[in-house]
């Protein structure tokens, strides 16, 4: 299962990690946009959601994870 998610999203995991944790799972998140616009992202989902996401997020701009774990609902439409 997969889902595209946003800031607020992202800041509800961030929030929940120390269960995620105590199960034995880690989380990871998936970005179409470039690792070097995750800084201002994690500054604003912090700030939004009153967390500290400490989860590493990969760059996918070009979306070769995404479709490699076949997670777009739609692969001709993996470039939107």
């Amino acid at each position: 299962m997969s889902a595209q998610v946003c800031t607020t999203e992202l800041g509800a995991f961030a929030k929940l990690e120390p269960e995620f944790t105590k199960r034995g799972v880690k989380l990871i998140g998936l970005s179409a946009n470039t690792i070097d616009s995750h800084g201002g992202w994690i500054k604003d989902i912090n700030e939004i959601s009153g967390t500290s996401l400490k989860f590493p997020i990969i760059g996918d701009k070009q979306r070769q994870v995404a479709l490699l774990y076949d997670m777009c609902d739609d692969p001709s439409e993996a470039d939107t």
